[in-house]
């Protein structure tokens, strides 16, 4: 049984280097790859995972071993890797794009449009980004980020985002109040949050929180200034 299995080892082997001989002397060698979507991956990265040198024969090059490779970049979500004969590697990536900072834990995650988190020792780079905190903030951001995407105008005035006890978020406001969103129907509150800021200049105001949990009831709460110590919460 072993003998069996190193003539076919052999017997492998030597027919591979056959059809690479044929390959080379047939114009197969590898004179190019083409890169498609390629924004953050490194370009050595990608060579680091094709692990083939120019002039080598395409038959050598297993483009399985190159996709798993290349999926293990923390920018990566999917790679196609393709074989064009005669002489070329074609590679398409699809890229994470970061939208949020996760602060979890004493520690600052970067996550992409689905919540996935980017793995990357230093997030600065992108301190720009929107603030998300909350244990289940990561698997909820797609839908709170779809449901921005309708209202960029409120969205520009959003510094950070909270999911509170694993179900609503609260925005908190570049002007420092708090927006406390309903559980259900985030378009519909953000749509009134549009309208309430266009109407009453509310990113001017001195208000230190917007309660939209109720849906016949808003409730504006001022900053706890010594002219407001004495007003009352007001409903909207």
């Amino acid at each position: 049984m072993g003998g069996s299995i190193w003539q076919w080892e052999c017997i492998s082997s030597a027919f591979s280097n056959m059809v690479d001989h044929i390959a080379g002397k047939g114009g197969l060698s590898l004179s190019d790859v083409a890169v498609e979507g390629r924004n953050q991956v490194s370009s050595n990265d990608i060579l680091s995972c094709l692990n083939l040198k120019r002039g080598e024969t395409l038959t050598q090059f297993n483009p399985h071993e190159t996709k798993a490779c290349l999926e293990k970049n923390p920018w990566v979500r999917s790679a196609t890797v393709i074989r064009q004969y005669p002489q070329q590697i074609q590679i398409q990536l699809v890229e994470r794009e970061p939208i949020a900072i996760w602060q979890y834990k004493s520690e600052n995650k970067l996550l992409d449009r689905e919540g996935a988190i980017i793995f990357l020792k230093d997030v600065s780079p992108y301190s720009h980004l929107m603030i998300v905190a909350g244990e289940k903030a990561p698997e909820n951001l797609g839908v709170l980020n779809e449901a921005l995407a309708n209202f960029p105008d409120v969205k520009e005035h959003i510094s950070a985002a909270i999911h509170v006890r694993g179900k609503r978020w609260d925005l908190k406001m570049n002007n420092g109040m708090i927006v406390k969103l309903p559980e259900d129907h985030i378009d519909k509150a953000l749509n009134q949050l549009r309208k309430l800021a266009d109407q009453n200049h509310l990113w001017e105001r001195d208000y230190s929180v917007l309660d939209m949990r109720l849906q016949d009831q808003l409730i504006l709460k001022p900053a706890k200034t010594e002219k407001s110590k004495q007003q009352p919460e007001k409903d909207v």
